[in-house]
């Protein structure tokens, strides 16, 4: 009878520790693939485990609860009621159902290239609106790297500066292509309206040898609207307080899949007579300017063309006001200017990875102005004709660690640039007529190393031969280095020459009440009076 009651006693201790034994199971996902990590517990407890590599688990039963809990990220939890002791099989289901998404992106206003071996920063059409600008000479307000100053007052002549040199040593481009320069030096900035810019390209020091041998303080280029990306139709007007009118009207169509074409028109009217300190003579110059442009762009495979053309006229009324001039000896300025220029470009990928491609530019430009300055008078014109061809391509040298990505660019090309001026200038004591031509052509090569996003060489050399001036050679190198992620040396070492225009480059003298003298010092002699070939400019009060 003991040995009955000690069994029943036994069995009594052990029917709790036979009931309790182990889970085990897999949680798949919606589509069968095993879970790996998803979690796996007990409700109201923190007794559970994580999936293994095949989406397997196994835990300790409990008494208290018989809810199992299974959670996975991206997937709806999953409660299951354990009430057999066989494998187990979890299914969670996906909730990941995405909604309509928008991607909002914010342009900067002004890009810095950290991997560029040029000092270059672009401004984008971000920084152009906030500027709130009418032309490229007022597109300089919200950047410190260019400054802007009136030249000329009674003319509206504007002038930059960039590294403490004026505006006459600096390269002026359009499109990568020699534009603002001559006798549209004065004005040339005024010329370019801003709804027509897409970016402006602001680089110090010396540059590429690869656009000529002119950029001596540095080198500024204007993206125009390009037709892919104009929309069809856009017109914008404005009218301010002091009457200034202006109108602007683009647009941008695709042809056909292979050719696009775009236009932009701006016209402004200045006429009202502004003189708030009562002197007599205008605060600002009255002002018509009408431009026209037109472009057609077509890629087809590995060739890519474009030609361009644009028509400006632009007149200044300055010097008294009517008022004024009907008490005191009359003297008004009084600028016409017409201008027609374009360009064709040209070109052609042989290889895209390697980058292996020709480009051939040509461009030429008229440009008559006719002057009066109280009773001075200058009239010139000036024609330009411009062509160049470059060559490129890249190579990558992994010969001794394929990781070390030493990135290597070559470019090479020939190049031509023609000028013809005819000038006169009237009132100094030697009235000055004048007829002269350079025809400069050059040859040019560049090298460009990279390794990584620590260091950038850029070296080129070109040789010109001026027929004015003789050969000459025009050698540039500029180094980038990237110790650190957040710091970065730059430095420029190199030439840059141009060609003088006595008059134009010293436009603002003629409105001032001064006697011009121009000369040329010969070798044991006296200076001899003579016209602009060789000439300086030589200004005293009267």
């Amino acid at each position: 009878m003991r040995k009955l009651k000690l069994v029943i006693l036994l069995l009594f201790v052990l029917l709790p520790v036979a009931s309790y034994g182990r889970v085990v199971g897999i949680v798949l996902d919606d589509k069968g693939y095993p879970l790996v990590g998803a979690n796996v517990y007990w409700a109201g407890t923190t007794v559970g485990v994580a999936t293994d590599l095949d989406g397997k688990f196994e835990l300790e039963d409990l008494k208290s609860t018989k809810l199992l809990v299974s959670s996975f990220m991206g997937y709806h939890n999953d409660t299951t009621e354990v009430i057999s002791r066989g494998a187990l099989t979890i299914v969670l289901v996906s909730d990941l159902e995405l909604e309509e998404v928008n991607i909002v992106e914010r342009k900067m206003a002004v890009l810095r290239s950290r991997v560029s071996a040029l000092q270059m920063e672009t401004i984008t059409g971000e920084a152009l609106c906030m500027a709130a600008c009418c032309n490229l000479s007022e597109s300089f307000e919200t950047s410190a790297s260019v400054d802007v100053a009136y030249s000329d007052a009674a003319t509206g002549a504007k002038q930059i500066r960039l590294l403490g040199l004026n505006g006459t040593y600096v390269q002026l481009l359009t499109e990568n292509t020699p534009n603002i320069r001559g006798l549209a030096q004065s004005f040339g900035m005024e010329y370019i309206p801003g709804p027509w810019m897409e970016a402006i390209q602001v680089s110090k020091g010396t540059s590429s040898v690869l656009n000529g041998y002119e950029a001596i303080a540095g080198q500024i280029n204007v993206e125009y609207l390009k037709p892919q990306t104009q929309d069809p139709i856009s017109l914008n007007a404005m009218i301010s307080t002091e009457t200034h009118a202006e109108v602007n009207a683009s647009g941008g169509w695709d042809i056909n899949d292979k050719v696009s074409t775009g236009f932009l028109f701006h016209a402004q009217n200045m006429s009202l007579e502004l003189d708030h300190n009562h002197d007599g003579f205008l605060d600002m110059p009255k002002n018509t300017n009408v431009n026209l442009l037109n472009r057609w762009y077509v890629k087809t495979g590995d060739y890519t063309g474009q030609f361009l053309v644009r028509g400006l006229y632009d007149r200044r009324i300055g010097g008294l006001t009517k008022e004024a001039a009907a008490t005191l000896s009359p003297y008004a300025i009084d600028l016409n200017t017409w201008r027609l220029d374009g360009f064709v470009k040209n070109g052609y990928v042989f290889d895209q990875e390697l980058g292996t491609s020709i480009g051939i530019i040509a461009s030429a430009s008229y440009h008559n102005q006719e002057n009066t300055y109280g009773a001075r008078q200058w009239n010139a014109t000036h024609t330009n004709a411009y062509l160049n061809a470059i060559f490129q391509t890249s190579f990558d040298d992994t010969s001794s660690d394929p990781w070390d990505n030493h990135q290597h660019k070559l470019s090479a090309g020939v190049s031509l640039n023609f000028d013809m001026y005819n000038e006169s200038l009237s009132d100094i004591p030697n009235p000055l007529s004048d007829i002269r031509s350079e025809t400069t052509p050059g040859v040019f090569a560049e090298y460009t190393y990279t390794y990584k996003d620590k260091v950038t060489l850029l070296a080129g050399v070109r040789q010109d031969y001026s027929s004015r001036y003789g050969f000459f050679t025009t050698p540039r190198m500029n180094l980038r280095y990237a110790p650190f992620e957040w710091w970065t040396l730059r430095g420029s070492l190199g030439l840059g020459y141009r060609s003088p225009n006595a008059i134009a480059d010293n436009a603002a003298y003629l409105a001032s009440n001064r006697i011009y003298q121009f000369f040329t010092t010969l070798h044991n002699s006296t200076p001899h009076y003579t016209t602009l070939h060789h000439a300086e400019l030589a200004q005293e009060r009267s």
